[in-house]
């Protein structure tokens, strides 16, 4: 199933690559796994968590964009391959410039 937004939700959690997927573990125990090449968009919504610079690596190859909220659980941060993206980027910051009537109805 291809275009699959991952989104972590709770701290604590270390994300890796484990054979082609992402890996998300809590206290050494698996708790999610996703082929990296069905993945869209990674989300880290929640402060707290770790994650691989292999991971980081394989993300930024298949063009994957990581997004890190901060407390508000607003993005601080994109995290974009350094190549290939100027249009997910412009599309990213014209999403969070929406009025909040047009979030709201979106």
């Amino acid at each position: 199933m291809a275009g699959q937004i991952v989104e972590i939700t709770q701290p604590g959690h270390w994300l890796s690559k484990a054979r082609g997927f992402l890996e998300v573990r809590n206290q050494g125990e698996q708790v999610g796994k996703v082929p990296l090449d069905d993945i869209t968009t990674v989300i880290i919504s929640v402060p707290g968590c770790s994650i691989s610079t292999v991971l980081l690596d394989q993300l930024s190859q298949r063009n994957i964009p990581l997004v890190i909220c901060g407390k508000n659980y607003l993005p601080s941060s994109w995290i974009l391959p350094a190549e290939g993206n100027g249009r997910q980027f412009q599309v990213m910051q014209a999403q969070v410039k929406l009025s909040e009537p047009r979030r709201k109805r979106a």
